[in-house]
């Protein structure tokens, strides 16, 4: 059955808008394939309420109403508590490992690190609110054997670390004094990631396998799946996994997350953050893992040089569009 065909019929009826196409695709799409995920949009499994899934959704009230409102009286300046502070600590150790943390120290530690990725950006997010968004993140994960939510939070922490250790973040922590790399003096990389790439591949990473199958790309394309047909076997479960990041963000991040304009520091370029968290995803596609290895290699070895200093405007957007 074409997910497609009730879009087609309102179309040609005229009862259709481009918002409600767009968001009857997004819906379908999500329930068609990915039923962890279609689990966690509002009105799905609320009924059910013995569901922590229904409990969860049914009280991501993105009006503002009274919910809403408990949500952000929880922010009891956790980010900057001992227990936030402890765990900062270990997700600054590069021999961190999730595998032997319990449920509710890697849902914190994820929510340390979203709080610190958007610190970069100068965007004050409520804690009740990220951790709610961050138990929703992990009930779209399925308890595969590797692809799982410890997987999601074990590649975040790498990603925290390298960012860390570059000196991207405006958050200190109680270990960045002793965080050196020989990349802050060879060459200016601080100067090409902007504070919202760091927010943007943070949450890229936790997100980067959302609704993973437990089967690869191979299978895939063997079996001859929707998905494969959907996106022509290139790049199946990244695409996926990257569709299902934009409609989780849509769903929840923008509208229940993310603070209004009127209240943000400055002003936060959504399209931007979504533009590079995407690619990011994509570049998890392993068939093109030595491609990208040779592209940083080259990369590293232009800065050190300095043959390429100083950058051009249009040379800085490549090498960031590489270097995210």
């Amino acid at each position: 059955e074409i997910f497609q065909r009730r879009i087609r019929t309102d179309t040609v009826n005229g009862t259709s808008t481009a918002d409600s196409r767009n968001a009857s695709f997004e819906e379908d799409f999500i329930r068609q394939f990915v039923p962890a995920i279609a689990s966690t949009l509002p009105g799905e499994g609320a009924g059910d309420s013995a569901s922590e899934l229904g409990q969860l959704t049914s009280t991501m009230d993105c009006s503002g109403g009274s919910t809403a409102a408990e949500l952000d009286s929880l922010d009891d300046g956790f980010g900057s508590s001992p227990r936030a502070n402890a765990l900062r600590g270990r997700l600054l150790e590069w021999g961190f490992s999730p595998y032997g943390m319990d449920r509710e120290d890697m849902l914190d530690s994820a929510t340390v690190m979203l709080m610190d990725a958007a610190a970069c950006v100068d965007v004050r997010l409520q804690v009740g609110r990220v951790r709610r968004f961050v138990r929703i993140v992990e009930s779209a994960y399925y308890d595969n054997p590797y692809h799982n939510f410890h997987h999601a939070v074990d590649v975040t922490q790498s990603t925290f670390y390298m960012l860390h250790t570059l000196g991207l973040f405006n958050r200190t922590g109680p270990r960045r004094a002793s965080l050196r790399s020989p990349a802050e003096t060879s060459f200016p990389l601080r100067t090409i990631l902007r504070p919202t790439d760091v927010m943007a591949l943070v949450v890229a990473s936790l997100c980067h396998d959302l609704g993973h199958p437990g089967l690869n790309n191979a299978f895939m394309v063997r079996a001859r799946t929707q998905l494969a047909e959907l996106y022509n076997d290139q790049s199946v479960l990244e695409n996926f996994h990257a569709a299902c990041f934009s409609m989780v963000m849509s769903c929840y991040f923008v509208d229940f997350v993310l603070p209004p304009a009127r209240s943000a520091g400055t002003a936060f370029d959504y399209d931007e953050f979504r533009r590079i968290a995407v690619h990011a995803i994509l570049a998890t596609d392993m068939a093109r893992h030595f491609e990208f290895i040779g592209k940083c290699r080259a990369q590293y070895e232009r800065f050190v040089a300095g043959t390429n200093l100083p950058l051009t405007p249009q040379q800085h957007e490549a090498e960031r569009a590489q270097l995210a």
